[in-house]
């Protein structure tokens, strides 16, 4: 995945490890459990905010807008989770990002 390349998946990482860039510059690593996407998939922004690389081999499953909407309304911990996730990432990206920030997952 690519910052600033569209996006149309979010991923969850079964096995392995992975880089996150933002800028070049290592913001963090996301590992087994981890979600990766999730900015693109809820509408925050039409390409992706982070470069991320694997650290090795890395399983993940690929996951449509449609299929995330459908689960996050059926599985209200995981969807919890998903959001504390992506705006604690949102806290490491950097200010010139022209992206729309909500202050707390709670707006969601």
């Amino acid at each position: 995945m690519e910052e600033g390349v569209e996006g149309h998946y979010a991923y969850i990482i079964k096995q392995g490890t992975c880089s996150v860039e933002v800028d070049g510059a290592k913001v963090g690593e996301v590992h087994p459990g981890g979600v990766l996407g999730e900015v693109v998939l809820l509408g925050l922004s039409s390409t992706h905010t982070a470069t991320v690389k694997s650290m090795g081999t890395v399983v993940a499953f690929a996951i449509e807008h449609d299929q995330m909407a459908e689960c996050l309304s059926r599985f209200p911990k995981e969807r919890d989770n998903v959001l504390d996730i992506m705006f604690e990432r949102r806290r490491h990206m950097s200010s010139s990002d022209s992206t729309p920030k909500a202050k707390t997952r709670e707006a969601w």
